[in-house]
């Protein structure tokens, strides 16, 4: 959550280490509950999907700033 609030777009977990399978869930639940809540707010989260689309869409078209 923290990194999500600093401003990290993309989030990237594994449960290679804890063999959860139910782990995935519970970050989405985690997610969820904390934009029902108020505590990460859903522009934010739009926001940051529109930022990775972008990107996408510029990897695909090779057309990224070149201050990358």
């Amino acid at each position: 959550m923290r990194a999500l609030k600093a401003g990290t777009d993309i989030v990237v977990f594994s449960n290679i280490k804890r063999d959860d399978p139910e782990f995935g869930r519970r970050i989405h639940r985690a997610l969820s509950d904390a934009v029902c809540d108020g505590r990460l707010s859903e522009k934010r989260i739009e926001d940051a999907y529109g930022r990775i689309v972008r990107l996408k869409d510029q990897l695909k078209t090779d057309t990224l700033p070149r201050a990358w």
